[in-house]
């Protein structure tokens, strides 16, 4: 089972994820999810809130 966070949490770390993304050559960032054990869905729905979250602010 996976562990479950909050959507303030998830967005954290959506924040992260775009900074590394940003900072990966393109095309890197999907291999780069796998060798850190991370699934893209989770990536692409944490993403998804950070930004959505920095648009309210």
């Amino acid at each position: 089972m996976g562990i479950h966070r909050t959507d303030a949490e998830k967005a954290a770390i959506g924040h992260q994820l775009l900074d590394k993304k940003a900072e990966l050559p393109r095309g890197h960032f999907g291999a780069w999810l796998k060798e850190q054990g991370v699934p893209r869905q989770f990536a692409s729905e944490a993403m998804r809130l950070a930004r959505s979250d920095a648009s309210l602010v």
